[in-house]
């Protein structure tokens, strides 16, 4: 549909170049509709930070959940659920949607030399397009990491904020976490 401004057309206009016609108002009323449309895939997203600083213990090369007590809130169309002992967020939606996961850390290791990825998993995959490295060469030093991802969730996938290393075991002190996930939009003409 092309761009129609108020002057390009007037309810009794001579001709039918800028003049309203039932078919003008018809596609006017798709196109407002449509926005409408988007504006509902706009009510979901979740915001999630760590309340207290937590530690994860990373004995094995294998990834693993950021252990901690975290708030959820706001959320909508998002839920905490706990599946074999392990946190994650559950898309309760019911459209299926992209969506931007942004997550930012600070955190430290009882290790010298430690390099860690920091991750996102959807139904316990990892996203390969979110892996953040991180290298902490001094021990109980604070470092700053952050990525983000955009993923297509559906209805009962669940996301993950994960942790693994790359070299010998550690143990991290996360002092906060944050996290949002929120529809990844893409305007289209």
């Amino acid at each position: 549909m092309a761009k129609i401004t108020w002057l390009d057309k007037i309810l009794g206009g001579a001709s039918p170049l800028n003049q309203w016609r039932v078919a003008d108002a018809n596609e006017t009323k798709a196109s407002v509709n449509a926005l409408y449309d988007h504006i509902d895939d706009m009510n979901v997203g979740a915001f999630a930070y760590l309340t207290s600083q937590a530690t994860t213990d990373l004995t094995s090369l294998d990834n693993t959940f950021i252990n901690g007590t975290f708030t959820n809130l706001p959320a909508y169309g998002f839920e905490a659920v706990e599946v074999a002992g392990e946190p994650y967020l559950k898309y309760t939606g019911t459209k299926t949607l992209f969506f931007e996961i942004d997550l930012h850390a600070s955190f430290s290791s009882d290790q010298n030399n430690s390099e860690i990825v920091l991750k996102i998993s959807k139904n316990d995959i990892n996203i390969d397009a979110s892996n953040c490295f991180a290298f902490l060469k001094n021990a109980t030093q604070a470092y700053n990491a952050s990525l983000t991802a955009v993923v297509s969730l559906e209805t009962d996938d669940l996301i993950q904020l994960r942790v693994s290393r790359d070299s010998s075991a550690c143990t991290l002190t996360f002092q906060t976490v944050t996290t949002t996930i929120r529809p990844f939009l893409i305007p289209t003409t």
